[in-house]
């Protein structure tokens, strides 16, 4: 290969660099965090670029700005949200101070001692019926023994199919 060819090679491989990184402004570690949560809740990579994409049309926020994993903490906790509130009619937000706490990488779920108390009386004082099905979501199951400390799921009793 001559100098020209190789002159040339290293130019567009730049410039396919600067294409993704154009394209994709988010740092690897922000991704791979983005994806570790989405995958503990069967989600792929572009169930977050659909995220992503109705973030920006819903807020007009700025693609470039977004903290992905964030926004994947606060997806989950949304799914999460309307299913509990769905099936024992308690609101992770309203009725209790759960939240998506962001900071890239290091984004988690936060909330106090009184919200797991106020959750878990919830989840008691739901019928058996709601309870369990509550109880047999795997993703409800997931949020709450993967990234909820404080709660033992086993202290529920659940019908028997």
């Amino acid at each position: 290969m001559d100098k020209t060819q190789e002159e040339h090679d290293r130019q567009i491989k730049y410039m396919i660099e600067n294409f993704q990184a154009e394209c994709c402004p988010y740092g690897y570690m922000d991704i791979q965090a983005a994806m570790e949560i989405f995958k503990d809740f069967n989600k792929t990579s572009c169930d977050l670029i659909e995220a992503i994409d109705e973030y920006i049309y819903s807020c007009e926020g700025d693609r470039n700005a977004l903290d992905i994993t964030a926004l994947a903490y606060d997806t989950i906790l949304q799914e999460i949200r309307n299913k509990i509130d769905t099936l024992i009619g308690f609101d992770l937000m309203n009725d209790a101070n759960f939240y998506a706490y962001g900071n890239y990488m290091c984004s988690s779920f936060d909330y106090s001692t009184d919200d797991i108390e106020l959750l878990t009386k919830a989840i008691k004082e739901a019928s058996p019926e709601a309870r369990t099905e509550l109880l047999n979501d795997n993703d409800v199951l997931t949020w709450l023994d993967q990234y909820i400390d404080g709660i033992d799921i086993n202290q529920f009793e659940v019908m028997k199919e």
